[in-house]
């Protein structure tokens, strides 16, 4: 919203700051709202100052489907490799609704649990988008590597065990069972 048209000073007030607030910021909206917007018009002279108000009213209309699903994707960062579980987003904003589908649910499945393998996997998970009011969806694809499993279990000699990468045992006597 305008502050200034040449000399005179312009202040706002809204009648519902939730939807529009006196910068004139919508914010979004469930269903199409009315809201009063009131300006404050004055100019200051030499010997007065003059006011007048002047009230607007303005129908903030809710954004069609395809532009709260692009509003949501903006939000949703998801890693290109990982080697832990993924936080998915299930609860969205915009009335927008989700359902996440894994390629290979063998290694992540469809709420983001991760399950490394020997192997470097790569999965694609797609993610749907929707609402209840209205017919059209809009799909998103991310392609994830799933780092291979770094945790391993061998001996390197009869008396050095080595867990992982960061882990080694010398001089075991004991005998240990793996599953």
């Amino acid at each position: 919203l305008p502050s200034k048209d040449g000399n005179v000073r312009i202040r706002w007030n809204s009648s519902d700051i939730n939807t529009i607030d006196k910068n004139g910021f919508c914010n979004y909206v469930s269903e199409d709202t009315f809201v009063t917007l009131t300006a404050n018009f004055s100019i200051k002279t030499e010997f007065d100052l003059y006011q007048e108000d002047k009230t607007y009213e303005v129908k903030v209309t809710k954004w069609d489907a395809l532009t709260r699903y692009d509003k949501e994707y903006e939000k949703i960062q998801i890693p290109s490799s990982v080697s832990y579980d993924l936080n998915l987003p299930l609860n969205l904003d915009y009335d927008v609704k989700c359902k996440w589908e894994s390629d290979n649910n063998d290694v992540i499945n469809n709420i983001g649990k991760v399950f490394r393998k020997e192997n470097d996997t790569l999965v694609t998970l797609k993610l749907v988008l929707y609402c209840d009011d209205s017919y059209d969806t809009k799909e998103y694809t991310y392609e994830i590597l799933v780092l291979k499993s770094s945790s391993f279990l061998f001996l390197t000699t009869p008396s050095t065990l080595i867990v992982d990468s960061r882990v080694k045992f010398e001089n075991i006597s004991s005998s240990f069972e793996t599953n």
